[in-house]
C-alpha cells in the first residue's frame, strides 16, 4: 500500500494526550503573536535582530517574542537546570581566538542530556573550527538551526561580529526511503517540514533527543508510528496540532517544495 496513512483512533493514549493539551491550554492562555504567524517573511519582522544582522534567538526569548512551552503534550519533563550559570572561555591560540561558550543561553532551551554525552562529552573536550565546519560538535545546530558558523564574533569576543542577513532557512525536504521500489510513488510530494514554525512553540529539548535525534538524517519517519502517537504524531493527533490526514500541510505540490 502506497499511503500508509493510519485510521483515526480512540485509543487510551490518545486521550490522554488530548487531556494533557487541554491542561496545557488552561496553564499557559497567553501566547505571543507570533505564533499566529505561518509565513516566515512575516515571522522575520516579528524576531529581533543581533547586531550582525542574524535572528537574535536568546533575545526573543528573553524580550517574551517566542515562549516555547518546555514538554510535548503529556510529555516527560526533559530535567531542565534553569538558571545555570557555568559560562566558560575555550582557551584559543592568543587571545583573539578565545571562545565563551555561555551554558546560560543554551540550558534557556536545552537540557543537559541534548547535548551531552552524545554530541559534546561532559568535560575538557577539545574543539575545532575542522569539526564544527563538518558539523559535528558545535556545528550539530550552528550554520543549520543556530546562528552560522561563519559569525566569529559570536563566540570570539576579540574578533567583529560580522554582517548576515536573517533567515530562517529553507523548509526541510524529506527523502522518501524505497521510493526507487514504488513506481508510482513519485506522483505523491515529499514532506516538508518547517523548523522555525515549531522552535518558536517548543524548547529544542521538547523533541530532541528523546522523539527525534539531533543530527539530521538519523531518524526514519513513518506514518504508521505517527498513528501511533510517535514522532510527529506525538502533536499531530487534531488535538495539540492539526490531524495526520491533512496531508497537504506536509506534502505540499511539488511546486513550492524548497530542496534546502
Amino acid at each position: 500500500m502506497l499511503f500508509d496513512v493510519p485510521e483515526p483512533s480512540d485509543d487510551a493514549g490518545s486521550r490522554q494526550r488530548a487531556t494533557a493539551f487541554q491542561r496545557t491550554v488552561v496553564e499557559d492562555t497567553i501566547r505571543p503573536a507570533i505564533e499566529a504567524v505561518y509565513d516566515a517573511d512575516s515571522a522575520l519582522g516579528i524576531l529581533p535582530k543581533h547586531e550582525n544582522g542574524e535572528i537574535d534567538w536568546v533575545e526573543a526569548l528573553r524580550d517574551g517574542t517566542i515562549k516555547p512551552r518546555k514538554t510535548l503534550p503529556g510529555g516527560p519533563d526533559p530535567g531542565y537546570v534553569d538558571g545555570f550559570g557555568f559560562d566558560f572561555l575555550l582557551p584559543g591560540p592568543d587571545k583573539m581566538f578565545d571562545a565563551l561558550f555561555p551554558h546560560s543561553s543554551h540550558v534557556t532551551v536545552l537540557a543537559c542530556n541534548t547535548c551531552h554525552p552524545d554530541i559534546v562529552p561532559y568535560r575538557n573536550t577539545p574543539i575545532s573550527m575542522e569539526e564544527v565546519n563538518n558539523g559535528e560538535s558545535c556545528g550539530v545546530c550552528h550554520g543549520k538551526v543556530a546562528f552560522s558558523v561563519g559569525a566569529c564574533g559570536r563566540c570570539h569576543l576579540g574578533m567583529p561580529p560580522g554582517e548576515f542577513t536573517a533567515s530562517l532557512e529553507p523548509d526541510i525536504v524529506f527523502t522518501r526511503v524505497g521510493a526507487e521500489d514504488q513506481p508510482t510513488a513519485g506522483a505523491f510530494p515529499p514532506a516538508q517540514f518547517a523548523h522555525w514554525v515549531h522552535r518558536i512553540r517548543y524548547r529544542c529539548s521538547a523533541c530532541h533527543p528523546a522523539t527525534f535525534a539531533m543530527r539530521a538524517g538519523t531518524d526514519t519517519l513513518t506514518m504508521a508510528a505517527m498513528g501511533n502517537g510517535e514522532q510527529c504524531g506525538a502533536c499531530h493527533d487534531g488535538t495539540a496540532a492539526f490531524p495526520l490526514t491533512e496531508c497537504n500541510a506536509c506534502h505540499p505540490p511539488a511546486s513550492s517544495a524548497q530542496v534546502p
